[in-house]
């Protein structure tokens, strides 16, 4: 079953489950408000980070034939009597590639960080130098000895790449921590107020967006103070375009590919995620996710979603941290619904439901726990 997206008055309206009224009765839809600046790290192109995945293999050939090739042009007797020049120029390659990036990447819908980050990663000469500098020597346009020297300029802010890249990190960092901390959470929240600490950097990844993987999102994106300041990054995976499709244009942050495979994660930036959530419905790809994610990630907490309390053994089997049984949650809910119209107080019924959820937790371990690991 694919998840339904609407969008109403720019809003982003969660799908109604299977077991809704009929059409003739109204429902009210939970309802949550993007925020008003553009979606971070939205991708380009819903294939990207699945088609990064499939060429790794091949990169770190081409990477290593490019910087021979390069490095074979760096003349170092000339680098040696000219050296203070090309130092000059490096560094005033550098200072204006910076300023103008810098200056021109909120026109594109950056923020201050992402600018400044931007300008100091893309400051340094590109690949395409190399061509226009063969070519300018073919046709004898510059002397051969600048031309040498420019290609020197290139190669080295090529090779400051990795440490400007730091720099820049740091220096967004510092240059946002004041004064932006606050309006980024409340854009983020609407109804949450309040300082909270400082939000991490490593997000969330969210296996699967269907219905309850979008109930999630929304819950990330409206966190409350106490967890980092209610600015919690995530991302998302899903392998169905038109779904994939409707998220992004309501603002979602969500990328295709397989969020279980380590290759597509590193391809979209993550390295170590802070938790994940897998909420497949197909029974045997969940239990392979969460295999797989524990093997890449022991340390990392994983989330599972399950359909029936066999797969919820099966899902703790294979390494999840914490499972949620979709039934057993609507029974408990239902019930306490139930008890609550026919006089229940709510802190009866919360006491109840805890010790019930405790009871199922240890009752489908020891009826399937057995069968799912045999």
């Amino acid at each position: 079953m694919t998840c339904m997206f609407m969008c109403a008055h720019q809003n982003k309206t969660h799908p109604i489950p299977d077991h809704s009224p009929p059409p003739s009765q109204k429902t009210v839809p939970l309802t949550h408000t993007p925020p008003q600046h553009p979606p971070k790290n939205k991708p380009t192109h819903t294939h990207s980070t699945r088609v990064e995945a499939d060429i790794e293999p091949f990169k770190g050939i081409l990477l290593g034939l490019f910087f021979v090739t390069t490095g074979s042009s760096f003349d170092v007797p000339l680098f040696l009597e000219t050296w203070p020049i090309v130092l000059a120029m490096v560094a005033g390659l550098l200072a204006v590639k910076t300023l103008v990036i810098g200056l021109l990447a909120p026109l594109f819908g950056l923020t201050r960080a992402e600018s400044i980050r931007t300008a100091f990663t893309l400051s340094q000469g590109g690949e395409f130098a190399f061509v226009l500098l063969a070519l300018a020597n073919q046709l004898n346009v510059l002397p051969v000895e600048l031309n040498k020297l420019l290609i020197m300029v290139v190669v080295m802010s090529m090779a400051l790449t990795p440490l400007l890249a730091e720099v820049g990190k740091s220096v967004a960092e510092w240059g946002t921590s004041s004064g932006s901390g606050a309006s980024k959470m409340a854009t983020t929240q609407g109804a949450w107020a309040g300082a909270g600490a400082t939000p991490s950097s490593d997000p969330v990844v969210i296996c699967g967006f269907c219905d309850l993987g979008q109930m999630v999102a929304n819950m990330l994106e409206t966190a409350p103070p106490s967890v980092d300041g209610g600015v919690v990054p995530y991302v998302a995976f899903d392998l169905t375009v038109p779904r994939l499709e409707a998220a992004q244009d309501v603002g979602f942050n969500v990328v295709y590919g397989d969020g279980s495979n380590t290759k597509v994660l590193r391809a979209t930036g993550v390295d170590r995620p802070r938790a994940i959530v897998v909420v497949y419905r197909a029974r045997a790809r969940a239990v392979s996710a969460v295999r797989a994610l524990r093997e890449a990630f022991p340390d990392v907490p994983i989330y599972a979603r399950a359909l029936d309390l066999m797969h919820a053994a099966e899902l703790q089997a294979a390494g999840a941290s914490s499972v949620v049984t979709a039934d057993t949650e609507a029974g408990l809910m239902l019930g306490a619904r139930l008890l609550k119209g026919m006089g229940a107080e709510s802190g009866e019924l919360k006491v109840l439901t805890k010790l019930l959820r405790q009871e199922t937790d240890g009752r489908y371990v020891r009826d399937w726990g057995g069968r799912s690991m045999g």
